[in-house]
């Protein structure tokens, strides 16, 4: 993708083929990825949360679900403190796992990424 290090804050990426390591480029150090497939296991490019966390580098975590045929998951990355052990890259998607309203509904100045298809748009 053609954007700077760490720019994004947001990538919404619908029914997409996954590019792990440019994802993970492009995001912010504390940016979400969503992760929506619409026909969920039926679609041709489905990923489990678990899958997608497992792919991308670095440490995740993923909250997801379902919603009619769909499955969803927003995946960031685990912070690690200095004494603190290694944390597991992902949690198995169950049932919305709480998401913390303070940290995915503020205001930020980066732009969030929409991929849909071969749809592209920055806003």
């Amino acid at each position: 993708m053609p954007l700077p290090d760490s720019s994004v804050s947001v990538i919404a990426a619908i029914d997409m083929l996954l590019f792990p390591s440019e994802t993970a480029r492009v995001l912010a150090h504390d940016g979400v990825l969503l992760w929506v497939n619409q026909l969920g296991g039926d679609g041709p490019l489905y990923l489990p949360a678990t899958a997608v966390a497992a792919a991308l580098p670095g440490t995740w975590h993923a909250t997801g679900s379902e919603a009619g045929w769909g499955t969803w998951a927003v995946l960031r990355r685990t912070r690690r403190h200095a004494s603190a052990p290694a944390a597991s890259h992902s949690r198995a998607p169950g049932p919305a796992q709480g998401l913390h309203r303070d940290r995915c509904c503020r205001t930020s100045m980066a732009p969030v990424l929409y991929l849909a298809g071969e749809f592209l748009a920055l806003h």
